[in-house]
């Protein structure tokens, strides 16, 4: 979760690629720690989501969830997927990644700092894999837009 308008700009450009949810994560280096002050945010970035979805002709839904501490996320998202964390410092890049039984995806994104190093060591334990974007450190909105393209590059629609 970024503050400002830096998350409804993440909002627009994700679903305008093709991305189909979005969940803020409250990591430790989050600038909002709560989960209340994070949702209270959920119906406007909803509304900013369905603009995004008429604007590019998708006729299929957004969904905003609400927000999940960091493991949580991690958990969750290793049951239902292929889980991964961005990681600017190690992983593999999305072109490695395999195609077999890929239906979901969820990426993790860090917050302005990044990960912790116990974060990434948990999310490691859950089985979330490493990825890389290139040699370059991005600010989050720039990451979340670039391994959301990457993905798609990769298992999406183009």
């Amino acid at each position: 979760m970024v503050k400002g308008d830096k998350m409804d700009f993440i909002t627009q450009k994700a679903v305008e690629l093709g991305a189909c949810s979005l969940t803020p994560v409250i990591a430790m280096r989050s600038q909002l720690q709560k989960a209340a002050q994070i949702d209270k945010k959920n119906p406007h970035l909803q509304s900013v989501a369905q603009g995004a979805l008429a604007q590019s002709g998708r006729s299929d839904n957004f969904t905003i969830h609400q927000a999940l501490d960091f493991a949580s996320w991690c958990a969750e998202s290793s049951e239902q997927g292929l889980s991964l964390i961005l990681n600017p410092y190690h992983g593999q890049k999305v072109s490695a990644l395999s195609h077999s039984n890929v239906e979901k995806i969820f990426v993790l994104i860090g917050p302005e700092g990044g990960f912790d190093q116990k974060e990434i060591d948990q999310a490691k334990d859950q089985k979330l894999q490493e990825i890389q974007t290139g040699p370059r450190i991005l600010q989050s909105p720039t990451a979340a837009l670039c391994a959301v393209s990457l993905l798609q590059a990769q298992f999406g629609d183009f």
